[in-house]
């Protein structure tokens, strides 16, 4: 039986060695897909059979991401696209990016030039503002 502590240990590891836990889905013949920050529908990825994982941006120096990005923009979104044209996903089948905000809508179009060997799925979320609810609710942030 797992203890709680050799539970925490293991998720401590792959925390902190993503890269690792990616090549072992690879050797067991799985097809992991990346999920950008942060609601990536997972639920959607596990029912077609695929491993659902966490994109991990990094504390790393960017380089190649600036000719895609300017400055002020997310430094998770920069970090993220850092590491795809590094290489560091390799082997993973697709990238999923939610289109939520600027910042992450400007990252799946530039992954399409930047890392031409993964593809990336853009997902956008519905709005229904025609509701009473939903009416209110829009009318409460302008």
């Amino acid at each position: 039986m797992t203890t709680l502590n050799e539970l925490l240990e293991s998720f401590h590891e792959i925390a902190s060695s993503p890269k690792k836990q990616l090549d072992a889905y690879l050797s067991q013949g799985k097809k992991v897909v990346a999920c950008v920050p942060v609601y990536t529908p997972e639920e959607l990825i596990h029912s077609m059979g695929l491993v659902p994982m966490g994109a991990w941006g990094g504390d790393i120096e960017l380089k190649e991401s600036k000719k895609y990005f300017p400055a002020f923009i997310c430094s998770i979104m920069q970090s993220i696209l850092e590491l795809g044209i590094r290489g560091e996903y390799s082997g993973i089948s697709a990238i999923v990016v939610p289109s939520l905000c600027d910042s992450l809508k400007c990252l799946g179009q530039n992954w399409k030039y930047a890392v031409k060997d993964i593809p990336f799925i853009p997902v956008t979320y519905p709005q229904n503002r025609k509701p009473d609810w939903g009416e209110r609710t829009y009318k409460s942030f302008i």
